[in-house]
């Protein structure tokens, strides 16, 4: 059994750091634990936690991913197997024209109930006229992102909706949040039942995944090493666990 009480994770140019007030166990063996089900939603709202971070640290792992693709159905599809498949159908046929195809995508619901998808994926130039063709279902967006430092975050941000209710109901004032802030709260909420128990992501295999250091003298090194400028800081309790979490750009030239 080891331990740890800083961990280090590299997302591409994007580094965290995360320093934690009680020490953490990993690496060791044991029989799991029978949890009872959580009433209280608690462990659903981990789950979100641990698939946004997933989500958005392998984005910036892999910086060939640089454009914005939403795919939208017709028809008023609200059955989350049907669609899913209808997605896999056309991943494979986009797969036989452009073998490089790479992608991340989550799965969202629309105010009217309907599925549809966000993906960030390293597309060449390609008429949209001709992405709705292999599609079949109805529309297609894609766009390039600019001037982005953090795409992960951006993309978690701006695109994933099933942990937002939790986030703007934490706002120290409702009043200031705005009514599309508002729809986001209501939706948010449908969409965690929906997608409770089911994948809430589908990504490429052989993406670039994030590297771990583990152990207080191990992050130190490194950023001794590496010249970093910090993005983003924010600190979070859990029972009696207390996180200091601190996100930098890696500035490779310098390093």
């Amino acid at each position: 059994m080891k331990k740890y009480n800083q961990k280090l994770v590299i997302s591409g140019k994007t580094v965290e750091i995360y320093k934690y007030t009680k020490w953490q166990l990993y690496d060791f063996k044991g029989k799991r634990k029978n949890f009872d089900k959580d009433k209280t939603n608690k462990r659903s709202a981990l789950a979100d936690h641990r698939s946004t971070t997933m989500i958005c640290n392998l984005v910036n792992c892999n910086e060939q991913l640089n454009k914005f693709f939403t795919l939208t159905f017709a028809e008023n599809v609200k059955d989350l197997t049907k669609a899913n498949y209808t997605f896999n159908i056309f991943v494979k046929k986009l797969k036989l024209k452009y073998p490089y195809f790479q992608y991340v995508c989550v799965v969202e619901f629309q105010q009217r109930g309907a599925v549809h998808y966000h993906l960030v994926c390293n597309l060449e130039f390609v008429r949209k006229k001709k992405l709705e063709k292999i599609w079949g279902n109805g529309w297609v967006e894609i766009n390039r992102a600019r001037n982005v430092l953090d795409l992960g975050r951006y993309f978690v941000k701006n695109f994933i909706h099933y942990n937002l209710g939790q986030v703007f109901a934490t706002h120290a004032d409702k009043r200031k949040l705005s009514k599309k802030d508002l729809a986001k709260i209501v939706n948010s909420k449908k969409e965690k039942i929906q997608l409770r128990g089911r994948k809430k992501f589908f990504c490429s295999r052989g993406l670039a995944r994030p590297i771990e250091i583990k152990g207080t003298l191990n992050v130190i090194e490194f950023c001794s090493k590496n010249s970093m400028q910090k993005t983003f800081e924010k600190s979070w309790k859990h029972k009696d666990l207390i996180v200091d979490y601190r996100s930098y750009n890696l500035d490779k030239n310098k390093s």
